[in-house]
């Protein structure tokens, strides 16, 4: 059954992939024979339809609390996990291992092997790059070492999809990760439609934010910075 999920995901991710290099650069679909190139729009509404879809498929699929085949959610050790109120809930180290656990239930190449954390004048820091196009950074408490928010960026990629993605899933594991109370299929239906309304706006570019369970997600895109997602506190 993970196989199945995992593979409606995957077909989501590339939908949605589709949705967003036909925004940005249709002539990639261009006809060869006909030489027309499909309206951005038409792209880019196929594309999201298609990946909510598949996104609806796979949470339908995924094993659903009490199912035997379920697996079980990250649980933070007491050591990661921060009660203040005021930042993520979790240390940098918390939202490591909860995202690598998500992420390896995919692939474990996605898994981040450690996060270094830089010293600030009023936040302490992190940054991991993914890869080329994607990269992830956060902002710590100097107060008690908690999380205050997390921001993803992606500039995507033209000519190597995988990439693209790859930068995807990087969204939607580390909503996961991060607000692990909310529902997978709500998680990645909030991250999608996000993307959609923040890609669609990209040449005036404004964000956008949603509140999902106790937390605030936004997003920002432009063809200079590419796509900005951050999470963190309203």
């Amino acid at each position: 059954m993970l196989i199945l999920t995992g593979l409606a995901a995957l077909i989501g991710l590339v939908f949605l992939l589709i949705a967003v290099l036909g925004l940005i650069a249709p002539a990639l679909f261009r006809n060869r024979k006909t030489g027309d190139t499909p309206p951005r729009t038409h792209l880019l509404s196929g594309g999201l339809l298609a990946a909510l879809i598949a996104f609806g498929v796979a949470g339908g699929l995924y094993p659903k609390a009490g199912d035997g085949a379920a697996a079980p959610a990250p649980v933070l050790d007491p050591a990661e996990a921060v009660q203040s109120g005021k930042g993520l809930g979790m240390t940098p180290e918390g939202f490591r291992k909860s995202f690598n656990a998500i992420a390896g239930e995919e692939d474990p190449r996605y898994a981040i092997p450690r996060l270094t954390i830089s010293s600030g004048e009023k936040n302490d820091t992190f940054t991991h790059q993914f890869s080329r196009q994607a990269g992830i950074m956060g902002a710590v408490s100097k107060q008690d070492g908690s999380l205050e928010y997390v921001m993803l960026v992606t500039s995507g990629s033209k000519t190597d999809n995988s990439e693209n993605v790859r930068s995807l899933a990087m969204l939607l594991f580390a909503a996961q990760a991060l607000n692990p109370t909310v529902p997978r299929d709500e998680n990645n239906q909030a991250v999608i439609a996000l993307v959609k309304e923040a890609v669609a706006n990209i040449s005036s570019p404004k964000p956008v934010s949603q509140r999902v369970g106790k937390l605030e997600y936004s997003a920002t895109a432009s063809d200079v910075t590419g796509l900005m997602f951050s999470i963190g506190r309203p």
